[in-house]
């Protein structure tokens, strides 16, 4: 999925869900020097770090 995506299914803006890759709590594939995607059970476990 991509940043953007992520974002609108978190209710936060793209550049929050940049600071938490910067973070390291999502993870992320580099596709290219601008292009990103996260993997989907990367999320999930984003997801579920937080609500638990």
């Amino acid at each position: 999925m991509t940043i953007a995506e992520a974002a609108e299914l978190l209710h936060v803006s793209k550049q929050k869900v940049a600071s938490i890759i910067k973070s390291g709590e999502l993870k992320v594939i580099e596709l290219g020097p601008r292009s990103r995607r996260i993997p989907k059970a990367g999320f999930e476990e984003y997801i579920k770090n937080k609500t638990t």
